[in-house]
């Protein structure tokens, strides 16, 4: 006489989304399920493969700078514009040192550069004006 020993394979992965089923908790030769793991497409996530990996979390946009996910089959993430006061070099983005142009450096006597800005001040004995770049002494 012959004896049948079936074997249920579950697979519960996102086939739609790329998800791979692949033999994974169970031993054939004890049980009658074999529970099936997922090996993920580009982009996905997830105990089943379902879940758009967010590639903010890879990525280190500047203070201030939206990080913008590229959804799933995409990986990765990009940032978005620099703030006013900084220009983009090398996928970051730099401060401008206003105060090292004529451009935009319209202080009567001392600035100093900030993050994205800059300010005035003046010399001992001076006060500043309330436009905030003469002084008045």
């Amino acid at each position: 006489s012959t004896l049948l020993h079936p074997l249920v394979r579950l697979c519960a992965c996102h086939r739609e989304l790329n998800a791979t089923c692949t033999d994974g908790n169970g031993n054939p030769g004890e049980s009658k399920f074999l529970v099936q793991s997922c090996s993920c497409g580009s982009g996905y996530g997830g105990t089943f493969c379902d879940v758009d990996v967010d590639g903010c979390n890879d990525i280190d946009c500047f203070p201030g700078v939206e990080c913008i996910d590229n959804p799933a089959p995409l990986t990765g993430a990009t940032c978005g514009d620099c703030p006013n006061g900084t220009v983009s070099r090398n996928d970051s983005c730099e401060d401008v040192n206003e105060c090292k142009s004529n451009a935009t450096n319209d202080c009567e006597q001392n600035c100093a550069n900030n993050l994205g800005s800059f300010s005035c001040s003046c010399n001992a004995g001076y006060t500043l004006s309330q436009d905030g770049k003469s002084c008045d002494g």
